[in-house]
């Protein structure tokens, strides 16, 4: 039996539609070059996030940590050890603990352990605008006292109040880093004077001869 003209027509249209649509789903369930088949994707398709918290990142967050961790058991048995009995903090010692009641924040600062710096951080944020940019803050006016507040300038119960619920921050360096780094600033620079004057005759004194 012979089907006429337009029944052939028909079904070639019907043939090529259903390859058309064998083709598209074949092309939208195909995976991708660098897409693993599995529920878990290919680098080259991660995105930002998924970089973030991939295994890696992890891994490296985790060896931040315990190295961390290592150096704050190791800075509590260096104070332990030079500490042989509890006393009462003095005005003194409280002068090195800037306050910034704006962030709730408490920095401990270390002389030569980029105090300079940190002190510049902290004027900009106390200063309701007056400074903007801490590196345009000249090094001798971040140490000049009364730019800062200090927990020395509190009562008692302010105080207390603060060492309780401050963020308090501290930062140290390897020690033989620091006193290079200190010879260098205060003794090869020609403006600081003042420490040639005070301590560099007393370090380039010849030693007394023995009789």
């Amino acid at each position: 039996m012979k089907m006429p003209r337009g029944g052939r027509l028909f079904l070639a249209t019907c043939l090529g539609s259903l390859f058309v649509l064998v083709l598209y789903f074949q092309s939208i369930t195909k995976p991708e070059p660098g897409v693993k088949t599995g529920s878990r994707p290919g680098k080259s398709r991660r995105s930002p996030l998924q970089t973030l918290y991939n295994g890696d990142q992890q891994l490296e967050l985790l060896a931040a940590q315990r190295s961390l961790q290592g150096r704050r058991e190791l800075l509590e048995q260096a104070c332990l050890s030079h500490t042989r009995k509890r006393r009462v903090l003095s005005p003194e010692d409280l002068k090195h603990l800037i306050v910034d009641d704006k962030h709730s924040l408490i920095y401990c600062y270390v002389p030569k352990v980029a105090c300079t710096n940190w002190k510049r951080v902290l004027m900009v944020l106390t200063s309701d605008g007056r400074y903007t940019d801490p590196l345009a803050i000249p090094a001798n006016e971040a140490h000049v006292a009364g730019n800062l507040r200090t927990l020395s300038e509190f009562s008692v119960p302010e105080i207390n109040q603060r060492l309780r619920s401050y963020l308090k921050f501290i930062f140290v360096r390897e020690p033989f880093e620091r006193l290079v780094s200190a010879y260098r600033n205060k003794f090869t620079r020609s403006y600081n004077t003042a420490f040639h004057k005070r301590y560099g005759t007393k370090i380039i004194r010849p030693a007394p001869s023995k009789p």
